[in-house]
């Protein structure tokens, strides 16, 4: 047969040349191009580009700790930084692997190369060895570290199956290697005995506002959960970024010398942190936490049922959407009829997602049942600024609390407008054609006359 109608015999049944193109629309393309382990279980062409050069892509499933010993050798002899971000998603893949096995010794691993992996993509990142240039904020490499960093971190820092996260100092055992590991607080203003626990925000999808608020930049966003106390009966959660940053060099590991920070900042007023002589954005979730606290909250219903009923469920007072923070200006926003704080929640995600805003103010809100006398309801809300006040800045010398804003909407409005109009005894006049007198009344009584008419 010759060579030609050997050819149209291959056509005929489909022949496809084991190299060539398919046509597909630019979205596949770009999951091809774009492909990591960050995204399924292939590794992205740059460490597939090293583990080729190095003639170890062969070994990078059935002898993964081979790969991982013979890389971390090379990278202490190659100056080229791509080394380490293989390292990087290496150990990244073979942590999910570890998850995944049945094996209860195996998926102990698992953190331990989770933790590899951010040490490497940050060893990539800021490493100050000048014979390799720091990667260019455009280059696929750089921005694939930093969510290996980001993303490492997670269940590095997980407890077991839970998905929680925990802050504990200590050595920790690497895929090669060791790190000691510190915990500090330079900008997260609360004790961690404060907190119940420690959610990273990656666990959860937000739904029912408008825009997820993230921030990108570097660090895992988690959740604090404030311990429930009996004055507040809706605890609150925090929104922070936790940071990890390395002391030694991949050097180091073998013999101990690698020594680590996990810092804890709040996400409300810091944005960035210093590395070297650069500052690097956090990675920010301030969306998550309030989705979190509004998740089956029975402030929902509440609007309602105490608009209908004389009973007060809740005791009307100021409540803080966030933990106190000194030096931040308070804004009050007072619901209206039938109504509970929560519908202010679309308001304070878009308030909190500008960046100034978020700095100078903090924001509370007031509950109150909506089924009581305005001007009852206008007093108690005065009351509740008052003590608040008082709870939080008991010597008045906090100036930032004395340029609090309040906020309403209908009824509420009404209230607010109350809390700053000077009304004499007009209240008073409307249902009495006598003038007040004072004398006429006992001091408990005359007190409440005061307080809601005059």
């Amino acid at each position: 047969m010759g060579v030609w109608a050997l050819a149209g015999l291959l056509g005929l049944v489909g022949y496809h040349s084991p190299i060539g193109v398919s046509s597909v629309s630019p979205r596949r393309a770009y999951e091809q191009v774009n492909a990591s382990a960050l995204t399924g279980t292939r590794l992205s062409a740059g460490t597939l580009t090293v583990l080729h050069r190095y003639n170890l892509s062969e070994h990078s499933r059935s002898n993964s700790d081979r790969v991982l010993r013979d890389l971390h050798d090379i990278a202490l002899g190659d100056a080229r930084r791509d080394v380490l971000l293989a390292l990087s998603e290496v150990n990244f893949a073979e942590g999910e692997r570890a998850l995944r096995s049945p094996k209860t010794s195996r998926r102990a691993q698992a953190a331990g190369c989770f933790l590899a992996s951010a040490a490497y993509a940050y060893w990539f990142l800021f490493s100050e060895d000048k014979r390799d240039p720091p990667p260019a904020a455009y280059d696929r490499e750089f921005r694939l570290a930093c969510d290996l960093y980001n993303r490492a971190l997670v269940p590095a820092l997980s407890v077991g199956r839970t998905g929680r996260i925990q802050f504990l100092a200590g050595r920790r055992e690497l895929s090669v290697g060791s790190m000691d590991i510190t915990v500090e607080r330079p900008r997260f203003p609360w004790e961690l005995s404060r907190f119940e626990r420690f959610e990273p925000s990656d666990r959860f999808a937000v739904r029912g506002v408008s825009v997820r608020l993230r921030d990108p930049g570097l660090g895992l966003p988690f959740i604090a959960i404030e311990k429930e106390a009996a004055k507040q009966p809706f605890p609150r959660r925090a929104a922070a970024t936790a940071f990890l940053r390395i002391e030694g060099t991949a050097s180091d590991l073998m013999r101990g010398g690698v020594r680590a920070r996990i810092e804890l900042y709040s996400t409300y007023d810091e944005e960035n942190v210093q590395v070297q002589e650069r500052w690097i954005p956090l990675e920010t979730d301030n969306t998550t936490p309030l989705a979190f606290a509004l998740e089956d909250s029975p402030l929902w219903e509440l609007g309602l049922r105490q608009f209908f009923s004389g009973e007060q469920w809740v005791k009307n007072d100021v409540y803080l959407t966030q933990p106190y923070q000194r030096g931040k200006i308070p804004v009050v926003f007072v619901h209206g009829t039938a109504s509970s704080p929560v519908w202010w929640a679309e308001m304070w995600n878009s308030l909190r997602a500008d960046p100034v805003l978020r700095k100078r103010y903090q924001f509370w809100a007031y509950l109150y049942n909506t089924g009581n006398p305005i001007n009852h309801s206008a007093a108690k809300l005065r009351e509740s600024l008052a003590s608040t006040l008082h709870r939080y800045d008991p010597n008045g010398e906090g100036p930032a609390l004395r340029e609090m804003v309040v906020v309403g909407h209908s009824q509420g409005g009404l209230l607010t407008k109350m809390t700053v109009v000077e009304s004499g005894d007009t209240l008073w006049r409307s249902m009495n054609k006598k003038p007040f007198d004072p004398a006429m009344l006992k001091a408990k009584d005359r007190d409440l006359v005061e307080k809601r008419f005059l």
